[in-house]
């Protein structure tokens, strides 16, 4: 069915295609640049739309409602976007000197913290604070 509906929808296509290319073709319209350009377009659009996978595209970019031309679309689909960082002459992993220097930080901040949480509040006013009883 689906085969049947395609075929004469090209058929369709191609009978249309034929009364306007008559209609401004070069040869009929001397001169007339504008005839010229109405011309191309009716051949691109033939192209495309009896192009499989032309036609694909073309289903996609105007489904897509985006603010540009079909020729645009297809130039930009072929390329991609890819998210790259710029390689650095920096090593990703730590040397050992490097490592070493951040487990020091880190045992000093424990030792810190350690010693702050065994402090005893210094006065009842401090532990009234604490306890939002002030």
């Amino acid at each position: 069915f689906d085969r049947f509906v395609f075929q004469k929808y090209d058929e369709q296509l191609l009978c249309e295609y034929k009364v306007k290319a008559l209609k401004f073709h070069p040869d009929k319209n001397p001169g007339d640049p504008k005839a010229a350009r109405q011309f191309q377009s009716i051949q691109e659009a033939r192209d495309v739309l009896l192009n499989p996978e032309k036609r694909k595209k073309y289903d996609k970019w105007k489904k897509s409602g985006l603010g540009m031309s079909f020729q645009q679309y297809v130039n930009l689909n072929v390329t991609s976007l890819h998210w790259v960082t710029k390689k650095t002459k920096e090593p990703m992993l730590m040397d050992h000197s490097h490592q070493a220097l951040m487990q020091t930080r880190v045992d000093e901040s424990r030792d810190v913290l350690s010693n702050w949480r065994r402090k005893e509040p210094a006065d009842e006013l401090l532990r009234k604070f604490r306890n939002y009883e002030i």
